[in-house]
This record gives C-alpha cells, structure tokens and sequence, in this order.
C-alpha cells in the first residue's frame, strides 16, 4: 500500500473508531439497549457531533503530525503524543458540544477518551507488529543462520544484540562476552553472557562459534589490538564495529553514539 494510501486508510479507520468511542461510552454511561437510544435525545447529538469530533481530530493529527510517524519505528513519545491527541480532542469536542447545545452526558467524554485511546494505540500497534513481521519475514531467506559471538555488553553491543534479534529472527545461536564479571551468565535481549576475554577461546569451542563480532568502539587502541589477536586467533571470521561513532558532548558530558555499522577487521591487527 502506497503512503498516500495508507493515511487515507488509516484516516477513515480513524474516523470511524473515535465516533465509535463516543457510541460505546454513550452505552456504557446509560446502560441502555440500541432501540431505547432511539428514543432519546442524545442520539440526534451524537448524530450532529460526528463531523465535529472527525474535523477536531483530524485538524489535531495534522497540528501533532501523528500520521508522519512511521509506527515500525516509533517511540514511547510517539504513543503519548498519539493519547494527547485523543484527549485533547475528546476535550474540544466536549467544549464545542456545550457551546453549540449538542450535549451529551459529562461522563461520556473522558470514558470515549479512554475508550479512543486504547482503539487508536491498538490500530499503530498492530501496524507496527504486521510491518515488523512482513520485513522480518523478507529478510529470513536472506539472511543465513550464524552461531555469533559479541564482544562487549556496553551500549553498542546492546544496539547491536537488539537489531541483530530484531531484524533476524532466524539468528538464534548468539552469544557475548564481557570483561564486567557481573554481567556474567545475565542476559541482554536473550543473548547470554557467557564469560570474560579469558573465555573467548572456550566459548568458541563449546558453543561452535563461527563469527566473532567486536562490539566495543570506544576501547583503546592496545586493549583493542589484544583483544581482535584473541578473537583472530580462534580462526573465526572477525568483524568489528568502528570507534567513529562515539564522541564527547561538551554540552551534555556524555558520549553520543551513532547507528552501528559492521566491518571486516583487518586481517592483522596493529599492534598497541
């Protein structure tokens, strides 16, 4: 489905699920049957509210760009601005209603809210699962099974562990190493932590590894050099992610990391 598409799909389904929102909580609030809703006045509001709440949603969505978000991706700052935009909607369509005498029971604003809230997240969520599984499941055939070996629990060896489940279900057999003993025998994203540099050799040999993958950018030059001879000496294919991606933040104090990358070792690691 082209993007033009899918916001016009996503749009009507929006549509239809927050008016729905308002029906249900009208329901709910009166604890009433369809055909004695017909006998009431609060149908005809209803009737009159629903291009109303539509065009308050829909001018809330563009103001907040909910519909730019690509939900494969999205945050947690994504979902909270997604509820404030179904709140504050619910909020003005309220506001309206008692200006324009098209009341409905107070009670039924914040329970369509709610009740909006949790239809909408549901909608991106399974967004987000279907286009996570349609991507993972053209990636299966191209990306063979490996028994990896992770050098480093630090920030770019959970970036990494983390894409590596994520994006390769079919990797299965992985496994990391780091010289933090208590991280020992912890899991980071399902992948165990099986020992310290002095383990390196016998993870290989006891878990068949037969790529190993530096994961520590910001180690020092001779610290790196000892540890790629370590891991080049278990006669496993090295790749190494490179230190390009950390820099000092003068500003913040901390380090700032980039997207990882993977590249091939040099055959021969420099010497310290």
């Amino acid at each position: 489905m082209s993007g033009k598409k899918k916001y016009i799909f996503l749009l009507l389904i929006d549509i239809i699920l927050i008016n729905v929102s308002v029906m249900a909580a009208l329901f709910l609030r009166l604890e009433i049957t369809p055909s004695e809703l017909w006998q009431t006045e609060f149908l005809r509001n209803f009737l009159i509210g629903i291009p109303v709440l539509s065009l308050i949603y829909i001018c809330m969505t563009l103001i907040f760009k909910t519909y730019s978000v690509l939900w494969v991706f999205a945050s947690s700052r994504d979902l909270v601005t997604l509820n404030f935009v179904c709140a504050i909607s619910a909020l003005l369509y309220m506001l309206v209603a008692y200006i324009a005498g098209i009341l409905l029971p107070r009670s039924v604003y914040p329970i369509g809210a709610l009740i909006m809230m949790i239809l909408i997240t549901g909608t991106r969520l399974l967004d987000r699962v279907y286009t996570r599984q349609r991507m993972n499941g053209e990636k299966k055939s191209e990306i063979p099974g490996r028994h990896l070996l992770i050098i480093g629990a630090g920030m770019a060896g959970n970036m990494l562990i983390h894409d590596i489940k994520q994006h390769s279900p079919s990797q299965k057999e992985l496994w990391v190493i780091d010289d933090d003993r208590e991280k020992t025998g912890k899991y980071i994203y399902g992948a165990k932590v099986v020992g310290t540099r002095e383990n390196i050799a016998d993870a290989v040999r006891e878990y068949g590894i037969d790529t190993i993958i530096f994961a520590i950018p910001s180690c020092p030059e001779g610290e790196r050099s000892e540890l790629l001879r370590i891991c080049t000496d278990t006669g496993c294919e090295v790749l190494t992610m490179p230190s390009i991606f950390f820099s000092t933040t003068a500003l913040l104090g901390a380090r700032t990391c980039l997207p990882p990358s993977m590249k091939k070792s040099d055959s021969s690691p420099s010497p310290a």
